[in-house]
């Protein structure tokens, strides 16, 4: 299966990430060739539209410890300087209320005494369904174009936000893997989960320029995070395949940033 690239290092991190994977032993398709810097062919993996059962949740989280395991300094990015630099694009809207507040609360967490001083791990970066490839039997990790060096606990954190706003992972599957994951450090979990959701709710304003209407469903996420508000979070796979947001040369669904479930980063 080719995969194509929009910038050269985005194929280079990905082939990396992939490859440190598979040598700690955590199931991830083989990398048969790199034709060109910016196209990867992995081996094709089969897809099972069935649920995965509970020996691939526990496999999952048992591959969860593995990628633990790579050494930290493999990541090209640490994620405290990815919740910054979050905040610091966020700065582009000082008029805008909940965006000031989005900006404000990553600060909050990147300073936090929590988040500094938690131990460092080799993370995927954007653990979700939609970076999972179930094959009938086993899920298969892919897109390693994010990995960062983070808490071992971010990878739990984004499976987590997967399951809680998204309803992408039913809450007793979620709990098979987290289990098989072995121990976490519950306040810094909790550090993860909330800089996860600041995340991908901050993702759709800076989205906003590709289509207006992100914005509508940004201040849902963030009236959920800030106010309480009881809201699902919308795939945006789904919201792509709305009318208003097909045909339209500048619309998200005509780009190729449309991205699935949790994995706005």
């Amino acid at each position: 299966m080719a995969k194509v690239y929009g910038e050269a290092s985005r194929c280079e991190v990905d082939v990396h990430g992939a490859s440190l994977a598979r040598e700690s032993g955590a199931l991830v398709p083989e990398l048969v060739d790199v034709p060109n810097p910016r196209v990867a062919v992995w081996r094709w993996v089969p897809t099972d539209d069935t649920a995965p059962g509970p020996a691939a949740l526990s496999r999952l989280g048992r591959d969860l410890a593995r990628l633990a395991s790579v050494p930290a300094q493999e990541a090209p990015v640490h994620w405290l300087d990815n919740l910054t630099l979050r905040a610091a694009a966020l700065d582009r809207w000082p008029d805008d209320q909940d965006v000031r507040w989005l900006a404000a609360e990553l600060r909050a967490v990147a300073v936090s005494d929590v988040a500094v001083a938690a131990p460092l791990a080799f993370q995927h970066g954007d653990l979700s369904m939609s970076n999972l490839v179930h094959d009938g039997r086993s899920l298969h990790l892919v897109d390693f174009e994010t990995i960062r060096a983070a808490p071992r606990e971010w990878d739990r954190a984004c499976l987590r936000v997967a399951s809680e706003r998204y309803a992408a992972l039913p809450s007793d599957a979620l709990a098979r893997v987290l289990d098989a994951a072995g121990a976490a450090d519950l306040d810094v979990l909790g550090a993860c989960v909330r800089a996860k959701s600041l995340m991908n709710a901050s993702w759709l304003f800076l989205m906003r320029e590709l289509d207006p209407a992100l914005v509508t469903e940004a201040r849902c996420r963030v009236r959920s995070l800030r106010d309480g508000v009881p809201h699902r979070w919308r795939d945006l796979g789904v919201l792509a395949d709305q009318p208003a947001w097909r045909g339209d040369s500048t619309s998200l669904a005509s780009t190729s940033v449309v991205e699935n479930a949790s994995s706005e980063v």
